[in-house]
């Protein structure tokens, strides 16, 4: 069988190689003057880092009715929306350094090849010694306006459909010691 093959009895597999560029985690803090916590300014880390159930260990949510949770445990943004990003606040005349970083969506994985349009609900994936899972796609809520400072943000972001996306932690064998490493590859398995 060739390199990078699966074979399935009855299913076609589909394969999407990708790294994880960037790692990031965080916790709540202030985020405006009136006491709103928020963990979207999360930061990079350049060592292995525990992934369980609801998320990498050390990373939190600010507000956990609406953020994280099983559904929700890893945020993803894709790495390919950064430069669009910037292209289209540079025809506004406006520039944002939050953008010069991965990290300024508040995800926890920044990687290419994770784009809206190549990922189906239910896209499997290995990282590290975890499985994860495409839960569902992101819809950024106002905080993200108020991350960059610029209103609308979270609506444009709608409309342009980067959003980004959420996975799910899929229980495994190896549940004991699932890591999650800076750049290790992943590797997605759809059937059908």
């Amino acid at each position: 069988m060739p390199m990078g093959m699966l074979h399935l009895v009855g299913y076609a597999v589909a394969m999407i190689l990708t790294q994880v560029d960037t790692l990031l985690i965080g916790g709540p803090k202030p985020f405006r003057v009136d006491g709103t916590m928020s963990a979207m300014a999360r930061a990079p880390v350049d060592r292995p880092v525990m992934l369980r159930k609801l998320g990498f260990e050390g990373d939190q949510v600010a507000d956990p009715t609406v953020h994280g949770g099983v559904d929700k445990a890893v945020h993803f943004y894709p790495a390919e929306h950064y430069p669009r990003w910037i292209a289209h606040f540079a025809t506004e005349g406006f520039s944002n350094p939050k953008l010069d970083y991965a990290g300024a969506f508040g995800e926890n994985i920044n990687a290419s090849g994770l784009t809206e349009g190549e990922l189906r609900i239910g896209d499997r994936f290995r990282l590290g010694q975890a499985l994860v899972e495409v839960a569902q796609g992101r819809q950024p809520c106002w905080k993200l306006d108020h991350h960059f400072g610029v209103h609308g943000l979270s609506e444009m972001v709608i409309c342009s459909g980067r959003c980004g996306g959420y996975f799910r932690v899929i229980p495994t064998c190896n549940d004991h010691n699932p890591l999650a490493h800076l750049r290790c590859p992943m590797v997605i398995m759809r059937q059908g």
